[in-house]
């Protein structure tokens, strides 16, 4: 538990996020301290409720994975997702 929590003093996704939340919530002018608590309060609830239906998916599908032809069938369905995904991205 302390190594994944050690992790994310180098995962750059975290760092993404607190980056963005800082530049776009954080006031110029005003109280820093409550608004940092408040970012911090938010993200502990939100966090969790976006994070556990993927969790939840990768449990599901762990069974399935096991299975190599099925696996590779899912890891092209990804792939294709993720190709959509950066065509309509590019296309905007």
């Amino acid at each position: 538990f302390y190594e994944a929590d050690l992790f994310q003093i180098v995962n750059p996704k975290a760092w993404t996020i607190s980056s963005m939340a800082a530049s776009g919530f954080l006031p110029k002018d005003g109280n820093l301290i409550f608004a940092i608590i408040f970012i911090s309060f938010v993200a502990l609830i939100i966090c969790p409720l976006s994070i556990s239906p993927w969790a939840a998916f990768g449990s599901a599908i762990r069974n399935l994975v096991r299975n190599n032809k099925i696996k590779a069938v899912i890891e092209y369905f990804l792939a294709i997702l993720l190709l959509i995904t950066a065509i309509i991205i590019v296309l905007q």
